[in-house]
């Protein structure tokens, strides 16, 4: 199915929801503008509050602490108003609510509030107290408020106070939103199908801005333009070119909105959504992956887990997986674990949105992932970029260093491949808009990483003395031997297939090279712990310091490397705590020679990333290695920093 097919399909699963916010303790959530707006409806940032009882006399006037936001009633003209004057139906700024500011604005608006109150008390009373008394003079006579020509753009809310009940908000009545459902839904019959297959009744004239909330201005449809021959050569005029009625555009609207708000992840204007189109069934056999470790648990939703809620709000987020979506956005930031996922049997959408220009959102990927179908590329996807990643676990001692084997996470690799210096920058927030939309191609898509952030990362960590904390390198380091992992992998041309462990017969020049420099770093830097006496200088080891020369010129700069470790070598022959990994170093090194064809061991030609894989690979190797000395056996190279 399109886009905007799912977007009605899932509209008339959770608009139950409309209206209703969810409730939380946490005063900081923006729970209104997460709530599904009902149809003609909605948010208004409000910084007045006016109570008025059913005689239609102003009880109360404030000026609120803090501006805001509310759900109100609104026409399709105003929804999208910009200079032209376009009144909401009830709450408004505050120029619509008084003629001594605007007369003509308060006039539309009260000509609107007279055609829909019909026999409502409250509607009637607002109407009474609005068309008789100046708001802006009452609350300076009788409430002491001060007003200036900037709050007269300033939203206002009404509450009614009426006898044995407690004050609420005018908006928030159900009859009152019924009412005005009612009152501005179509009549009649309709005329034929929209573009989109619905009921036609009325041509939508404005279509909603304000989809992600940080490209406010943005729309995802429009047809303003009435000079720049749009509909040249195929349409006559633009009803005939995006022929959509009125209540579809806003079900479309609505329901992205709320999905946005809900379900996506933002970045500067983009928005990543991920959500399921149909209501969950009963749950499926396991996906197969052929030929492929799976580095996560794919659970199943038992039938007791499915939704058991009486809280429309709770069963639109259950049936559009909003749980899911939360979690795999953290997952993009590199906050949560894969193990995660779960199968539901439905239809699952990945839309990702970018403002265009200021007016102007567009659909950037946009891809239906059948049952089982988006679990097994994500399985592929961690499993084939899946490496020994370094992570620092806050703990009452500081941070405690795990190895946990995982796939990065896209801001993992956006910090590899462009740094981290002046992320604030608009380069930088594009970099990282652009990057997230490929990496997210790359996991349901079954595509490779792009070469060019795969050629970024390798530059960055070829320069380990560059880093700050070489903690920070083993990382990004790990990193990368992911991401290449999974391309060399896909590119192989029938070569042996990499996996996490050492391949000791593998015979690639570029591999072997990778091993030399990690025997002589881990040599080196166990000879400068155990020179230390059980401390470590937090000295970079040659093969670290001669790391960027040895990527471009590996023969001449594994001489330099070996002539200056030489001395380590005749130290550790004659040290009891090293003769043992002294020689086990020294017979690895044959071991890695002898597979060496000779013309490509002098060859100086650069090294590929190839090299990284190979030394990440023993360095892990000769972390496992066991001796007979207990000093020995305690120490890890690769806890050095």
């Amino acid at each position: 199915m399109d886009i905007w097919t799912n977007l009605l399909n899932t509209y008339e699963h959770i608009k139950p929801a409309s209206g209703l916010v969810e409730s939380s303790d946490n005063p900081h959530d923006d729970v209104v503008n997460q709530a599904l707006l009902p149809l003609n409806h909605m948010t208004l940032k409000v910084s007045f509050e006016a109570t008025i009882n059913l005689q239609g006399e102003l009880v109360n006037f404030k000026r609120l602490d803090k501006t805001q936001t509310v759900i109100i009633p609104c026409t399709e003209a105003s929804m999208g108003r910009t200079s032209k004057p376009a009144p909401h139906a009830l709450c408004d700024q505050l120029h619509y609510l008084d003629a001594t500011l605007d007369a003509d604005k308060a006039r539309l608006y009260l000509e609107q509030l007279n055609q829909w109150k019909g026999d409502n008390a409250i509607l009637n009373a607002l109407y009474s107290y609005l068309t008789q008394h100046s708001l802006t003079k009452d609350a300076t006579e009788r409430f002491n408020e001060t007003f200036t020509d900037k709050d007269h753009k300033l939203g206002v809310s009404f509450l009614i106070e009426e006898p044995d009940t407690a004050i609420q908000a005018i908006a928030d009545k159900p009859e009152i939103r019924e009412q005005w459902i009612a009152f501005s839904s179509h009549h009649g019959h309709a005329v034929g199908k929209d573009m989109f297959g619905q009921d036609f009744y009325t041509q939508v004239e404005n279509f909603p801005k304000n989809i992600v909330s940080t490209a406010g201005n943005a729309k995802v449809l429009s047809a303003n333009d009435s000079s720049g021959f749009t509909f040249r050569g195929r349409f006559a005029n633009r009803d005939e070119a995006l022929s959509i009625d009125s209540l579809t555009s806003q079900k479309i609207h609505n329901t992205l909105r709320w999905l946005v708000r809900t379900h996506g992840l933002i970045t500067d204007t983009q928005a990543i959504v991920i959500w399921q189109v149909a209501k969950p069934q009963l749950p499926v056999d396991e996906p197969e992956i052929s030929g492929i470790a799976k580095p996560v648990t794919l659970s199943w939703l038992a039938a007791d887990q499915l939704i058991t809620s009486n809280n429309p709000v709770e069963e639109a987020q259950q049936v559009t997986y909003q749980e899911f979506a939360k979690k795999f956005a953290k997952l993009l930031q590199g906050h949560h674990s894969p193990n995660f996922m779960s199968q539901h049997e439905g239809r699952i959408v990945i839309l990702i949105l970018d403002a265009a220009s200021t007016g102007r959102l567009s659909v950037r990927y946009y891809r239906e992932l059948q049952p089982k179908e988006y679990l097994e590329n994500l399985a592929r996807w961690h499993a084939n970029i899946a490496w020994d990643i370094p992570r620092y676990k806050k703990t009452d001692d500081g941070y405690k260093r795990e190895i946990i084997t995982s796939s990065p996470s896209s801001d993992d690799i956006i910090r590899v491949a462009f740094g981290t210096a002046d992320q604030t920058s608009k380069r930088y927030k594009q970099l990282k808009r652009v990057t997230r939309q490929l990496l997210i191609e790359c996991m349901f898509s079954a595509k490779p990483v792009p070469r060019a952030i795969l050629e970024e990362t390798f530059n960055h960590v070829k320069h380990p003395l560059s880093y700050d904390k070489l903690s920070t390198w083993q990382t990004d380091l790990a990193v990368t031997c992911g991401l290449w992992k999974q391309y060399y992998n896909l590119n192989n041309n029938n070569r042996r297939e990499i996996t996490m462990a050492l391949d000791e017969e593998r015979t690639d020049r570029d591999y072997l090279y990778g091993r030399l420099l990690a025997l002589a770093d881990c040599f080196e830097e166990r000879v400068l712990y155990v020179r230390g006496n059980g401390t470590n200088a937090n000295r970079a080891t040659n093969a670290l310091r001669f790391m960027n020369n040895y990527s471009a010129h590996p023969f001449e700069t594994y001489n330099t490397i070996r002539n200056k470790i030489n001395p380590y070598i005749e130290y550790g022959k004659s040290n009891p705590r090293l003769v043992r990994f002294t020689q086990r170093i020294c017979n690895t090194i044959d071991e890695v020679m002898d597979r060496f064809n000779p013309k490509e061991y002098e060859s100086d030609e650069a090294l590929s990333a190839l090299y990284l894989l190979g030394y990440s690979h023993q360095r892990r190797n000769i972390a496992g290695w066991s001796t007979n000395s207990n000093e020995e056996a305690k120490h890890n190279p690769e806890s050095a920093e």
